[in-house]
């Protein structure tokens, strides 16, 4: 290293010790801005759990619960096209609001246990009622599936056999959208449709 250099960076690191000295409660203000900063994120946290009790507990902190944010899915323009108004659950596609649609096995007594459930959650908000319609759609085994067009077979009750016929479903119909929820866990189901009275 050539010697002026030398001479320049050792009064370079003079200076700065010199600083450092000049500063002896640099660290410990550091610290306490740390200390600020994380308390504040925390108190933001509390406050943000109470304004949105509908979360999942994880170790004392609250998140985001992914199974009441169910994906998006479009019904098909040819599904609406191959739908008359006299097909069965075209009320379902034609309704003027979102519909909570449960194709369920009239002799499950597992599935007796969730609608129960569900219903009872339900009815204690008044805002669903506003915002939904209530489709509980029984099957047994002699259910078949009829489209009353001509020729066609995917019309929306063979749609929604296909998507929600092992779930529940909330139908958008003024959208012509859909979102798979919960068919076993009432209260998983109940938040879901819980978060997306807006959507």
């Amino acid at each position: 290293m050539r010697p002026d250099l030398f001479d320049k960076k050792l009064n370079q690191d003079k200076i700065y010790n010199q600083e450092e000295s000049e500063n002896p409660f640099m660290g410990p203000v550091m610290v306490v801005a740390m200390v600020f900063i994380l308390v504040s994120l925390f108190i933001s946290n509390i406050s943000y759990m109470k304004k949105n009790p509908n979360m999942s507990r994880i170790k004392g902190f609250k998140f985001l619960n992914i199974k009441n944010v169910p994906i998006t899915f479009d019904i098909p323009q040819k599904v609406v096209d191959n739908t008359v108004r006299i097909d069965k659950l075209a009320n379902v596609l034609y309704a003027n609001k979102k519909v909570i649609y449960l194709a369920y096995p009239k002799s499950c007594p597992q599935t007796a246990g969730y609608l129960k459930s569900l219903e009872n959650l339900i009815s204690q908000n008044p805002d669903i009622k506003l915002k939904y319609y209530y489709y509980p759609d029984p099957q047994d085994s002699m259910t078949t599936v009829i489209c009353q067009k001509p020729g066609v077979t995917d019309c929306i009750q063979n749609f929604l056999f296909q998507n929600c016929g092992n779930n529940a479903c909330i139908v958008n119909s003024p959208k012509r959208q859909f979102k798979v929820i919960s068919n076993t866990d009432a209260q998983a189901a109940y938040d879901a449709i819980v978060e997306n009275l807006n959507w």
